[in-house]
């Protein structure tokens, strides 16, 4: 996981004010992860109960508190980088923890003038919004810059966690049911002939039939001999016993290759985001 620092100058940041205030406050965003996910926690336990499911919620796992993270510095970099620009200076930044987040309080220089520029993060969450998070208010004098730069980098890279955590999920799907193909597979791969044959629907099995047993007037004994006929209903019940291989095994081996190319090609897509 990159500091924030390191991920901004990877990508060649334009501002260096918002790197600093970035730096400055990365333990409390730390902290509000973590206020996140006892939220969360509590919030996933009350759901369960009133569900009346007997599950305890573990917390966040590695993908919801990477996307949290990121999360609280996009909306974070979102409302001080609107202010400021390039050619800012930053003359002071003080961060102070609380209970409810962080207040950041600076003083920002352009063109010999010195202005305020104080962002404090705010708790978010109740009837109307089911989601605990965490909101930023920003009070300042400066004049909105409009820039994105940095926004947007942070903005791109939730995109792409957002297809990680696509992708991720569709790779488990397949896993899972790659296990589901293996033990029909398993179960099915072992069976002979004969005791495919004792499992075959009733129309599937006209060996049962015996040329003796057939009606002397039939279409079948009429038109056949007995070698002919007991030899045609030999093919016929191979052929169904050929189908009900290739249905309850083949069929999932094949199924098991497609998924474990799927994966592949999965991977290589992560592989390209990280």
């Amino acid at each position: 996981m990159l500091k924030f620092y390191e991920f901004l100058n990877e990508n060649s940041s334009k501002n260096s004010i918002i790197e600093v205030i970035l730096k400055s406050i990365e333990n409390d965003i730390e902290q509000m992860v973590n206020s996140c996910e006892v939220q969360y926690i509590k919030s996933e336990n009350e759901r369960n109960e009133k569900l009346g499911r007997n599950t305890i919620c573990n917390g966040f796992n590695s993908y919801q508190r990477e996307m949290t993270r990121l999360d609280l510095i996009f909306n974070l970099s979102k409302s001080i980088e609107c202010y400021t620009n390039k050619n800012d200076i930053l003359v002071s930044v003080n961060t102070r923890s609380s209970s409810k987040g962080a207040t950041i309080t600076s003083i920002i220089q352009r063109d010999g003038i010195s202005y305020k520029l104080d962002t404090e993060s705010i708790e978010a969450g109740g009837y109307n919004i089911q989601t605990f998070h965490f909101r930023y208010i920003t009070k300042t004098n400066l004049p909105k810059t409009g820039t994105v730069d940095i926004t947007n980098l942070y903005k791109e890279k939730i995109k792409k966690m957002s297809k990680l955590e696509k992708f991720n999920n569709e790779i488990e799907t397949f896993k899972q049911t790659i296990i589901k193909c293996e033990d029909v597979i398993l179960k099915n791969s072992p069976k002979t002939d004969k005791e495919i044959f004792d499992i075959l629907s009733p129309d599937d099995r006209t060996m049962l039939t015996t040329w003796e047993t057939l009606n002397p007037t039939s279409h079948a004994k009429t038109n056949n001999t007995k070698e002919s006929w007991e030899k045609e209903q030999k093919e016929y019940t191979e052929q169904r016993i050929k189908m009900w291989k290739h249905l309850n095994v083949v069929h999932y081996e094949n199924w098991k290759k497609t998924l474990e190319k799927n994966i592949e090609k999965l991977n290589s897509k992560i592989e390209s985001l990280i």
